[in-house]
């Protein structure tokens, strides 16, 4: 579904990203865990097109779509929960999903409401509602809900926990769940390394711009020792 190779990313003269090379089948989840700064976020910015990298390539479904803008890889399927949820605050729940799904057909975008609104019951109840009054977790579910107005076969979560209380993460990371047995598949950038490998079906370890490790489910329990040195703890 998604395959990075040798993938470079500056901002001036930092570099963010050093040859990283990953790969998502189709159905997957895979998590990429680390600490601030190791370049998740880069990493996600560049394969959703927000970023142009210095140098490698992002393959989605066998094409190579490094150059392409993130209007066009979103209407090939490839859609993004960004940090910190970025909803339009000044606009109702309803006018979000609306926006999402500006790349569908009117007609297709109510429908599309209707079935995230299933999904997602509270925000059905707060559709009227300024984006801006909700609370953190309904926040990350509008977010999310957004994501799938277009359907997606690849979703990218950017830290889908952060900020959230520990209750809250336990509802995000349940839907993950729910969303793969779904059959999406998707890439998830998370510091909460812990909860992020008791949903993960393989998993990548990312410290100051370079993968440093790669582990499937049964390798997990290895990796217990190493979170202090490189996740920290």
């Amino acid at each position: 579904m998604l395959a990075v190779e040798g993938l470079t990313a500056r901002y001036g003269a930092i570099t963010a990203l050093r040859d990283v090379s990953l790969h998502v089948d189709e159905g997957e989840i895979v998590c990429l865990i680390g600490p601030n700064g190791a370049g998740k976020t880069t990493l996600m910015s560049s394969v959703t097109g927000l970023l142009r990298p210095a140098a490698g390539t992002v393959s989605y479904r066998g094409e190579d779509v490094t150059r392409l803008p993130p209007d066009e890889l979103l209407r090939r399927g490839l859609a993004l929960v960004p940090e910190r949820r970025r909803i339009f605050a000044d606009l109702t729940v309803e006018e979000n999903l609306l926006v999402a799904g500006i790349t569908v057909s009117s007609g297709d975008r109510r429908r599309r409401i209707t079935e995230v609104m299933e999904i997602f019951p509270v925000l059905g109840e707060k559709r009227a509602l300024p984006a801006g009054y909700l609370s953190g977790g309904q926040a990350q579910q509008l977010a999310v809900a957004r994501a799938l107005m277009t359907r997606p076969r690849l979703i990218l979560m950017d830290e889908p926990s952060l900020g959230l209380a520990p209750a809250l993460v336990k509802v995000i990371f349940q839907l993950v769940a729910r969303l793969r047995d779904d059959g999406t598949t998707m890439l998830v950038v998370e510091q909460n390394a812990r909860k992020a490998l008791d949903v993960a079906d393989r998993a990548y370890m990312l410290r100051t711009g370079r993968l440093v490790d790669e582990a499937s489910q049964e390798d997990f329990a290895r990796w217990s020792d190493l979170f202090e040195s490189y996740v920290g703890g």
